[in-house]
């Protein structure tokens, strides 16, 4: 026909191939059979050192999380607040450093669901009030993992920009 048909150009390419920078396959688990050796199942993380951090405009003129709170102005202990989701990940951790809670205190009894004396774990918990900090809780600003009597629960920190 001869008419134009808006379309998008290289910066605009450039600008969302930012958004794909920083992830990484996961790591094997022992649950699974590897053809090739890699850990297809499982999403792709997020190295967030890798990842570039700067705005990344949209085509409507907006920026890609529009919208969304900012991670800086989220609660001290969020980990603590009503709403919080943990998932359970394991009776053991690799690699990383959790934050040990004491059977005194009142996230581990809301994610430590005790029978016959011993821990059942759900596989999500979201808590459904605020939680008092207790000990190590109270001077910890921000958690990835919780070890509860043997098992660890990851914290899903909500998404913020």
């Amino acid at each position: 026909n001869g008419n134009s048909i808006p379309t998008y150009g290289n910066d605009a390419i450039m600008d969302f191939a930012r958004v794909f920078t920083g992830f990484d396959e996961q790591r094997d688990r022992g649950n699974l059979e590897y053809v090739d050796g890699k850990n297809r199942i499982d999403p792709m993380q997020m190295k967030v050192d890798w990842h570039d951090r700067y705005p990344k405009p949209t085509l409507d003129g907006g920026y890609l999380g529009d919208g969304y709170p900012l991670c800086s102005d989220a609660p001290e202990q969020s980990f603590l607040q009503k709403g919080a989701l943990y998932t359970f990940i394991g009776k053991s951790l690799d690699g990383h450093g959790a934050l040990n809670l004491s059977k005194s205190s009142d996230l581990f009894k809301a994610l430590c669901f005790e029978s016959g004396g011993t821990c059942k774990y759900n596989l999500t918990v979201m808590l459904g009030e605020t939680v008092p900090c207790n000990g190590q809780e109270c001077t910890t600003h921000a958690v990835k993992h919780v070890h509860v009597d043997g098992g660890f629960y990851e914290y899903l920190e909500p998404t913020c920009v």
